[in-house]
């Protein structure tokens, strides 16, 4: 052969190397989110190949399903049969969602679509959305009907249980039409320590490469910023809102729902100073205790059964501030015909709470709230983030020391022990000008939190003749003040989010101390105020209080 000769072939230079690309998330052509693998994987996942990605080696993979289905999916689409048409056949459909990831902590649902039956007085008789689960209670989510088109909720989940699932349930009951189109987004809350890193169930073989001899070559990807509905919310949040500024309404505006209780959580931009809420005209109506109910309602004596708390607002953020706001317009002052925006300087996360009874009068039929919130920022060199926009995770292994935890944004304080003591700065003496939030970290399965101060470790002021007894209600507590949001003896109501004096207790005008009970939905976050003014005479300790 002249001399030459073939290489034996385990000496020949390959032309085979492994490219892996992670399977992040990704959109089709109509903006749907899908994720990236191999067009046969996701054919294998029942999902329909879209729009390349990973430089054109993956596909994103859209998954939908329908009744009686199960999914692993990080991403899939739950839809009626006959979407995007509607059905009317009464019907029991059900979606099971199996946790793919131990990191998981959240499920996101987008209400792409949702029409269902309308309540009767308040009450889903008919038609009805819910959550049911495997292992585990979720918390605080409502069963919801009617109209709920673009609203979202998170499902909070526990890490410490071997299989985790959670079922989507729709009821069809009624004679009307009904359809939905709803996005499932399985949260990674450990989504950033993962950041850059490959595992090998993310790794794809394919029969080319990049040149002779390479070493396995992995393909940068350029980062980029994750859509809102792929961030964790706080823990508790039923919704969390990530913008500067957006419109926030109750579920089935229109005719708000009996029995809601959760947390509305808006994420605290860097150095951002207050917060303005707007409702336009015939844009907010709640029940009130007042007679005129088309007027407006504020503080706690007249918005007692149904109302919208939004943390020490006023008309510009300044004393006297109240929580609760109720009846037929959004205003700062009771008993008012127009609608005026109400501003909050509250230190703290954001969160808001919405409240309903199980009552709902056919005189009494309201629409709800939509209302327009804007933050404002002021330019300082310090402050509450330190100029980060990175959201707050919820969860990160417990093998960090409480002390190496991130706090929810706008937290001074962060408690993330199952039990504790919380103390004012200098108890012996509390200091002026105080106001920030103390958040204590809620566990999975939470139903309540109890607040106990021993005797003599609890006095502040308030504006009652005898200081030396307990002040309950944003009535009596309008200066000085530890905001434990919807707690009374029990934490039934009648409940009150103010309490300050000489004891801590349930009812105003005691002499003795007693737990306060709070089983209010949304992330625990308490709130101290003082304002710059302490007489001689009106010398007080301040706080301390254990907390289960």
């Amino acid at each position: 052969m002249n001399g030459s000769r073939l290489l034996p072939f385990f000496q020949r230079p390959s032309l085979i190397s492994i490219v892996r690309f992670p399977n992040e998330e990704c959109f089709d052509s109509s903006n749907q989110t899908g994720t990236c693998y191999t067009p046969l994987e996701c054919k294998k996942l029942g999902g329909v190949p879209s729009s390349p990605c990973a430089r054109g080696l993956g596909a994103c993979c859209i998954v939908s399903r329908s009744c009686h289905n199960t999914t692993y999916n990080k991403v899939v689409y739950f839809k009626n049969p006959s979407y995007p048409l509607s059905d009317t056949q009464a019907n029991f459909c059900d979606l099971t969602v199996n946790i793919y990831d131990t990191d998981v902590c959240q499920l996101r649902l987008d209400f792409m679509d949702f029409q269902l039956d309308q309540p009767t007085q308040g009450n889903c008789l008919g038609d009805k959305f819910r959550i049911s689960s495997s292992g585990f209670a979720p918390l605080s989510v409502p069963v919801i009907c009617g109209l709920n088109r673009n609203q979202h909720m998170y499902i909070s989940l526990p890490r410490d249980l071997p299989e985790r699932s959670a079922s989507v349930v729709f009821e069809t009951n009624s004679v009307g039409d009904y359809r939905w189109h709803v996005r499932i987004t399985q949260i990674d809350c450990n989504f950033r320590n993962k950041k850059n890193l490959l595992s090998d169930r993310n790794s794809r073989q394919f029969g080319f490469g990049s040149g002779l001899g390479s070493n396995t070559p992995y393909i940068p990807f350029l980062p980029r910023a994750h859509p809102p509905y792929s961030l964790p919310a706080p823990m508790g949040c039923l919704q969390y809102f990530t913008q500067p500024s957006g419109t926030i309404e109750s579920f089935n505006f229109g005719e708000y729902l009996n029995n809601m209780d959760y947390g509305i959580c808006i994420e605290r931009l860097p150095n951002t100073c207050r917060v303005t809420f707007t409702a336009s005209d015939f844009v907010w109506s709640m029940d009130s205790s007042q007679p005129n109910k088309e007027r407006s309602g504020v503080g706690d004596n007249v918005c007692d059964n149904d109302y919208l708390l939004i943390p020490a607002a006023s008309q510009r953020g300044d004393a006297p501030t109240f929580d609760r706001y109720c009846g037929g317009r959004l205003h700062y002052q009771s008993d008012m015909l127009n609608d005026a925006p109400v501003v909050t300087k509250a230190n703290g996360p954001i969160v808001l709470r919405f409240h309903s009874d199980p009552f709902q009068l056919a005189a009494d039929y309201k629409d709800g709230f939509r209302l327009r919130y804007e933050q404002n920022s002021r330019q300082f060199g310090f402050g509450s983030g330190l100029g980060s926009n990175t959201p707050y995770i919820p969860f990160l292994p417990r093998a960090h020391p409480p002390y190496s935890l991130p706090a929810p944004m706008g937290c001074l304080q962060y408690f993330t022990q199952t039990s504790g003591t919380i103390e004012s700065f200098n108890f012996g003496e509390y200091l002026n000008n105080m106001d920030y939030g103390i958040c204590i970290e809620r566990q999975p399965n939470t139903c309540r939190v109890t607040f106990t101060a021993s005797d003599f470790v609890w006095s502040m002021d308030s504006t009652q003749p005898n200081k030396e007894r307990s002040g309950v209600g944003d009535n009596v507590c309008d200066n000085d003040y530890l905001l434990i949001p919807a707690a009374s003896q029990r934490g039934d109501a009648p409940t009150y989010d103010r309490y300050c004096g000489g004891r801590l207790h349930y009812q105003s005008d005691m002499l003795n101390d007693a737990p306060v009970v709070t089983k209010a939905n949304g992330p625990i976050v308490l709130r101290f105020h003082s304002d710059p003014f302490q007489l001689a005479a009106d010398y007080k300790d301040g706080f301390r209080l254990r907390y289960e």
